[in-house]
């Protein structure tokens, strides 16, 4: 699961199941205001972040 954050970038957890799931900061997002996540619908290893300010990145992998 990704969340996004006004001011602390993106962040992510790999273990959303978890009772008490850990989420740790994307260092490989370089911007600061993602608002929106979405997955490729035709590739799920493929990311792709829409950011205010800072346009559309795509990430492979998870």
């Amino acid at each position: 699961m990704y969340v996004t954050t006004e001011r602390e970038g993106l962040w992510v957890t790999e273990n959303l199941d978890d009772d008490a799931p850990t989420f740790f900061r994307d260092e490989g997002y370089p911007f600061q205001q993602p608002v929106r996540v979405f997955w490729n619908p035709y590739d799920l290893d493929e990311v792709w972040t829409v950011s205010f300010g800072g346009g559309m990145r795509v990430k492979r992998g998870r």
